[in-house]
């Protein structure tokens, strides 16, 4: 589609800053790839909230259904209230397929506007992010999820809480160029 081709276009002008974001020369950069059905990521996306030396660049990888692109949808837009984080912990926890419903008492529970979230769900400029996403995927050939790129390491799949610590101490001081 031509919103991936624009996407691919765009990281290869700043694959880095794509990837990571604004680079924390004190962390060890990690670029999650994640979706909100997966079993595997519901486990392993509350153990790299636990890591404090690594700086996390989240990209949703919606692949698992419309509820996956639902949920995606709801947590961009509430990182314009201030709200991603905790939007993405409770998606991650949530035991049902999000819907409208859902996402408004979410919403509401964690005190940010329903009918604004609703409404930038449905924004450009959300949209560009989960193409943005897919094209960093697609980069490094991740076809599902979870993924990580950590450092300049790319890891597919789960991986236990010590190849993880391991990891991370060998690409401490790893610098994207």
């Amino acid at each position: 589609p031509a919103d991936l081709t624009a996407a691919e276009r765009r990281i290869d002008d700043n694959l880095c800053g794509a990837l990571f974001g604004t680079p924390d020369t004190t962390k060890v950069p990690v670029a999650y790839f994640y979706d909100y059905q997966c079993s595997i990521c519901r486990r392993l996306s509350p153990r790299l909230r636990t890591l404090d030396n690594v700086a996390i660049r989240w990209h949703d990888l919606a692949g698992l259904g419309p509820a996956s692109t639902t949920a995606v949808r709801a947590a961009i837009a509430a990182r314009k209230q201030g709200a991603f984080d905790a939007f993405h912990d409770r998606l991650m926890r949530a035991a049902f397929q999000p819907n409208e419903g859902y996402i408004r008492a979410l919403a509401d529970s964690i005190g940010i506007n329903a009918d604004r979230l609703l409404s930038d769900m449905k924004g450009a400029d959300v949209t560009d992010q989960i193409w943005l996403s897919r094209a960093l995927a697609n980069k490094f050939t991740m076809l599902g999820t979870p993924g990580m790129v950590i450092g300049r390491t790319v890891v597919i799949g789960d991986i236990s809480s010590g190849d993880l610590s391991r990891l991370i101490a060998l690409e401490s001081g790893a610098t994207c160029e």
